[in-house]
C-alpha cells in the first residue's frame, strides 16, 4: 500500500508541475487534485453509512482550494437497488457552503462488468467557486452517472463513468460532465486505495472551461455491528 500511495503521489505532484494556470478567457484549463479518505459502514437491515473527507487544490495543483466533508445514510431497498440522502459541507475561503443531495442507483451484471446507473438530486445554498456541482445561479442540480467497473485480478480493478450536470433555474441546462477513469487496490480485507482521473469540460460561463481533476482516495469499508458471516 505504501508503494502504491507514494507512485500515486508522484504522479500527482508531476502531473501539476507541467499543467497551466488557472482558468481564465485566454487559458480556460485548470489542473486540480484532490486526496481524500473515506469509512463505508455495512449496517444492520441493509441500512449503509459513509463519510468522506477531502482536500481540493487548485491553481495547477499548488493552491489549497477548500476542504470538503461529507455524510450519507441509505438503504438497500432491493438486491441490486439503494436509496441514499446526503449532506456536504464546503470549508473554503468564503463562508461556510450546505449541500444536501437524494439519490438512486440500480446496478447490474454485464458478462465480467458491473454497471450502475445512479440519478441525483442535489440542493445547495451557496455556490463554491471552480465546483462543478455548485458553478452557475441555479441552486438545483440533477446529475445522472453511468459507470462500469471490471476486475483485473483479485485484488485490482478498473472503471470507468459518465456523468451529465444539469442546472436547474439556469440558461445552460446542461452546464458540464464529469467524465472518470481509475484503478482500485485492495491491499488488505475492507481497505482500498483509488487512483483516478477526471475530466471536467464546463458550459456555465460565458466562455468553455476544462478542469482536469488526478485524485487519490483512501477507502476503508467495516461492519461493526454485524457477524463476520452477515457481511455482504
Amino acid at each position: 500500500m505504501t508503494r502504491a500511495a507514494t507512485l500515486g503521489g508522484a504522479a500527482l505532484l508531476a502531473a501539476a508541475a507541467a499543467a497551466g494556470a488557472q482558468t481564465s478567457r485566454e487559458d480556460p484549463s485548470d489542473l486540480q487534485a484532490w486526496y481524500g479518505a473515506g469509512l463505508a459502514l455495512d449496517l444492520p437491515r441493509r441500512w449503509e453509512a459513509a463519510f468522506r473527507y477531502r482536500v481540493r487544490t487548485d491553481h495547477d495543483a499548488s493552491a489549497y482550494q477548500g476542504s470538503y466533508l461529507g455524510a450519507e445514510l441509505g438503504r438497500r431497498v432491493h438486491d441490486r437497488v439503494a436509496v441514499t440522502g446526503g449532506y456536504r459541507l464546503a470549508l473554503t475561503d468564503e463562508p461556510p457552503a450546505h449541500r444536501f443531495s437524494l439519490d438512486a442507483e440500480a446496478s447490474a451484471r454485464v458478462g465480467t462488468l458491473a454497471l450502475s446507473l445512479r440519478p441525483a438530486l442535489q440542493y445547495r445554498l451557496r455556490r463554491v467557486e471552480g465546483d462543478d456541482e455548485q458553478d452557475g445561479p441555479g441552486r438545483l442540480t440533477f446529475r445522472t452517472r453511468l459507470r462500469a467497473r471490471g476486475r483485473i485480478t483479485d485484488a485490482l480493478d478498473a472503471y470507468a463513468s459518465a456523468e451529465p450536470v444539469v442546472q436547474l433555474g439556469d440558461d445552460t441546462f446542461v452546464r458540464g460532465w464529469r467524465n472518470t477513469v481509475g484503478v482500485r487496490l485492495e491491499y488488505a480485507r475492507g481497505r482500498r486505495v483509488d487512483l483516478f482521473y477526471s475530466h471536467r469540460p464546463d458550459y456555465a460561463k460565458s466562455y468553455n472551461r476544462t478542469f482536469h481533476v488526478l485524485g487519490v482516495d483512501l477507502d476503508f469499508e467495516a461492519a461493526p455491528w454485524k457477524r463476520r458471516g452477515q457481511r455482504r
